[in-house]
């Protein structure tokens, strides 16, 4: 990932989602936009269960940078 979401309040969410995700409007929302909403609530979610786990979590690090040719 370039840019994730590293805490549940940085999630962006769309007007749209909104209607991807009420039982009443859900149907009128193309499937590839409540599939979307899914995935970023239970995103949220998850980031939210590990809010105070960070500090135990390891990683590596991986800096890549690109330099202009010419």
């Amino acid at each position: 990932m370039i840019a994730p979401a590293v805490s549940p309040a940085d999630e962006k969410h769309f007007w749209l989602g909104y209607f991807a995700k009420w039982k009443a409007t859900k149907w009128f929302v193309p499937k590839v936009f409540v599939v979307a909403e899914d995935e970023k609530l239970a995103h949220a979610n998850e980031l939210k269960n590990l809010e105070n786990q960070w500090q135990k979590l390891k990683y590596q690090r991986h800096i890549t940078m690109a330099q202009k040719i010419g």
